[in-house]
């Protein structure tokens, strides 16, 4: 009996050490991430946004020939339009005219942003001395059609006589640079813009003419930059 529970203290002591004796399974090593896998591909991200770049585009305005021309009340002819102006400064002693240009403004849009506008009234001819006094001022007028009684008024509505320009004193081409007033113009939606252009220095009182005519087969117009 002694000896089979010696056996048995044996058999015990043996499998406990066995048993503490087997390692435990080993738990998994974490996955290292490398710092190419926490970045998204290119072609997986959404297009970012381009800003909207609108195109840059010129608009060359028409002239109204029923509403251009010139007036001069006390001359026999006191309205002669149908063209540009013919005379802008006095005949003889005997009267003053003034010029007017009527463009057609319909073709830019009214949400355009305009950049710049210059008023291109062509080359003038010359009577007499007209540039011996004084200069030839231009100013924007509101007057619709152009009629003798419309004669040194400043116009109605917005512009009321705005003036653009009074160191014209040659013939020679020029640019007049009106592009508030276009800007203003476009702020208003008005669709037509009316030029007036008449000689500083008035009736020149020495029984000669002197006067400029733009009619002179030029193409005024008024040249729009816009976006």
């Amino acid at each position: 009996m002694r000896i089979v529970n010696l056996f048995i203290a044996f058999l015990l002591l043996t499998g406990a050490g066995l048993a503490f004796s087997q390692k435990a399974p080993e738990s998994p090593a974490p996955t290292e991430l490398a710092a190419s896998d926490l970045v998204l591909p290119v072609s997986s991200l959404p297009p970012s946004p381009q800003p909207t770049i609108l195109a840059e585009r010129n608009f060359s305005a028409v002239l109204d020939t029923a509403a251009s021309g010139s007036l001069c009340p006390e001359g026999p002819t006191p309205v002669d339009n149908g063209d540009t102006p013919s005379i802008i400064g006095d005949v003889g002693d005997t009267y003053n005219c003034e010029g007017f240009w009527t463009f057609e403004m319909h073709g830019l849009p009214s949400s355009a942003t305009v950049l710049s506008a210059m008023f291109l009234p062509g080359i003038c001819t010359m009577s007499g001395s007209p540039f011996s006094y004084g200069d030839l001022g231009f100013e924007l007028v509101d007057l619709g059609g152009v009629d003798v009684g419309d004669y040194g008024k400043e116009g109605v509505g917005y512009f009321q006589g705005s003036e653009i320009a009074v160191s014209f004193n040659n013939c020679s081409p020029k640019a007049i640079n009106i592009t508030n007033h276009v800007s203003d113009q476009m702020k208003n939606n008005m669709d037509i813009i009316q030029i007036r252009a008449y000689l500083t220095a008035g009736n020149y009182s020495n029984g000669v003419d002197d006067y400029v005519s733009f009619r002179t087969g030029n193409t005024p117009t008024i040249v729009v930059l816009y976006r």
